[in-house]
């Protein structure tokens, strides 16, 4: 065989065996994602049962899928439908329960947080017929920086556990904590509510995975 052909023939079995492993290791990374399904069949049921349905609404923006270092926050919507009542959101008494059933601080992320988390945080206030957007993670995910604000440094769960618990289909729940009140925020009704916003979390279908793109943001043209 003259040795043109053999060096060619071996080119091409190093060609192969490292598009072999690139697509191994595409493979791999593709295992590695998770997604979060909210369950809002039972939140929807407990405000029935709280006579709360069609009084307040509560919504989560969740993406696609996540790398589980990834899943730092989470962003929710909450809407006060009344014509009168005012809303209350208690954020020192609400938690997030990890999959072993641990209650977790929950923190309401704004700009500007000071260190010291020792302090109560302050209730938002929501006017009837208006919402407010929240980002909150936990406690044990935030640290100090050289500025001495607060800043999300860490994910929710361990990467490690929050990719076994998406294996085995485990769920978490995020208690809120509100208070409907009267028209003015001084007069409380003492009617305070916890609302359990039960998630799933499961492994990204890798055919999912494949053909995820994430949203490019619009162009300033579009958006004018």
């Amino acid at each position: 065989m003259p040795d043109s052909l053999q060096w060619n023939l071996l080119i091409l079995v190093v060609y192969g065996i490292v598009v072999a492993y690139v697509f191994y290791q595409i493979w791999l990374d593709l295992d590695e994602f998770i997604s979060l399904r909210w369950e809002k069949e039972a939140l929807t049921q407990m405000l029935e049962g709280l006579k709360l349905e069609g009084l307040v609404g509560v919504k989560f923006k969740l993406k696609d899928l996540y790398k589980p270092k990834a899943l730092r926050e989470l962003e929710v919507t909450i809407e006060n439908k009344t014509e009168t009542r005012s809303l209350l959101v208690i954020w020192e008494r609400c938690t997030l329960a990890n999959f072993k059933g641990d209650a977790l601080r929950v923190i309401r992320v704004v700009p500007g947080m000071s260190v010291d988390l020792s302090q109560s945080q302050m209730d938002s206030f929501i006017a009837p017929g208006q919402k407010i957007k929240a980002k909150i993670t936990v406690e044990s995910a935030l640290k100090g920086d050289d500025q001495g604000e607060l800043a999300i440094a860490s994910p929710i769960f361990k990467p490690d556990k929050l990719g076994e618990a998406a294996a085995e289909g485990k769920q978490f729940t995020l208690r809120l904590v509100i208070e409907m009140t009267g028209p003015t925020v001084g007069t409380r009704s003492g009617s305070l509510h916890a609302l359990p916003c039960l998630f799933t979390v499961y492994k990204t279908p890798k055919r999912r995975s494949l053909y995820w793109k994430p949203k490019r943001k619009k162009k300033k043209e579009e958006e004018d």
